[in-house]
């Protein structure tokens, strides 16, 4: 009888040791603050998404560029070019 009441108190113990390492494991970060791109919080797949538009207008602002016709001479002036037929 002894010996069930030592498994009881022990399997008690083990209870509460449990719940208290429960509570430490749910402690969640608290942000002060967050950094912000765009107005959202600053997470990967918003920096990645920001990144993506970003090199994807400077991609199409230099299609659009190089297809122009527009060129500047050693003086920085702009001379249109013409297009080789």
């Amino acid at each position: 009888m002894e010996e069930l009441r030592g498994y009881v108190r022990s399997l008690k113990n083990m209870k509460s040791f449990m719940v208290s390492g429960e509570a430490l494991i749910e402690l969640e970060e608290e942000e002060i603050d967050p950094v912000e791109v765009l107005g959202m919080k600053a997470e990967s797949s918003v920096l990645n998404s920001i990144l993506g538009l970003f090199v994807t207008v400077l991609l199409f602002a230099w299609e659009g560029y190089s297809n122009s016709g527009c060129g500047y001479d050693e003086k920085g002036y702009f001379v249109p070019v013409e297009e080789e037929s």
